[in-house]
This record gives structure tokens, C-alpha cells and sequence, in this order.
């Protein structure tokens, strides 16, 4: 499976996938320093217990379903026509998840306006879904090489 350049770039998006599940978007403290928010994929996490899922869920289950699909993809790797076709959805998948970070980010500062005394620190998960376009993309480059290199071989 891990014969092509492509599949190792894919193992790349699904290990940034899982990367973007556990570690921190955003950090946003309040007025007294006290208590301050972590913007998680899944959810937001103050530091007194509280934990607000929705609508952060629908950021992790987004992320969950690209790993998967990623995963789909690198198996497809006997027909390459079909794994460059699917290889080029997981760009638009990849762009979702970037844009709807950002606007989960923007209502989650917006409802904590209030209590807000620094801007909001970005965390390495909120700039994953970017470094995951830009992975597929390289895939699909390595893929479509792969399918020059196919044939235009004269011996096959």
C-alpha cells in the first residue's frame, strides 16, 4: 500500500485528521484571567468544568469522516482513475472543515465578547484542516504522475 508516493501523503492527511481531534483551536481568557475557554474540534471546555458540544461536534465529525475517507482512498490504490477522483473530493472536504472552524471561532468569540479582556490565541489545530488541503493536493499531483508514468510506459 505504501509502494507510491501518494499513499504516504495520504497517510499524511489521515494523520492530520487525528492530529486536528485532540489538540486545541483556540484559547480565549476572560476578563479576571481566571477562567479561560479551549476551543476544541469537539467542544468548549472552560476551565471551571463547563463543556459546550454543539455545535463543535459537527467540526469533529467532519474530521472523523475526511480520516476515514483518506483511509478509503489510500486502499483504492490498484485503480488509480477512481483514487485520483476521490482524492480530489478530500480537497472541498478538507475546505468545509477549514471554513466551518473558522466560523464556530467566530460565534464562540462572539458569544464570549463580554468577558473578553486578550484576543483569542491560535492554537497549531486551527490551521490542520489548511495543512490537509494542501497534502491532498500533493497527492493528487503524485497520483496523477503516477498515471503519466502508467501510460506512457511502452512496455506495458
Amino acid at each position: 500500500m505504501f509502494q507510491r508516493m501518494q499513499s504516504i501523503v495520504l497517510a499524511i492527511v489521515v494523520f492530520l485528521m487525528g492530529y486536528f481531534l485532540v489538540v486545541p483551536m483556540w484559547t480565549i481568557y476572560s476578563l479576571d484571567n481566571n477562567v479561560h475557554f479551549v476551543v476544541n474540534s469537539y467542544a468548549l471546555i472552560a476551565t471551571t468544568g463547563l463543556k459546550i458540544f454543539f455545535p463543535y461536534i459537527l467540526a469533529a465529525i467532519l474530521a472523523c469522516f475526511i480520516l476515514l475517507f483518506t483511509i478509503y482512498v489510500m486502499m483504492q490504490h490498484h485503480n488509480l482513475r477512481f483514487q485520483k477522483k476521490l482524492a480530489l473530493f478530500i480537497v472541498p472536504l478538507s475546505t468545509a472543515l477549514q471554513l466551518s472552524t473558522f466560523i464556530i471561532f467566530t460565534k464562540s468569540k462572539d458569544g464570549l465578547h463580554s468577558i473578553l479582556i486578550h484576543p483569542p490565541v491560535t492554537q497549531s489545530g486551527a490551521l490542520v484542516p489548511l495543512l490537509a488541503i494542501i497534502a491532498a493536493c500533493i497527492a493528487v499531483f503524485f497520483i496523477h504522475k503516477d498515471l503519466e508514468l502508467i501510460y506512457d510506459d511502452s512496455l506495458r
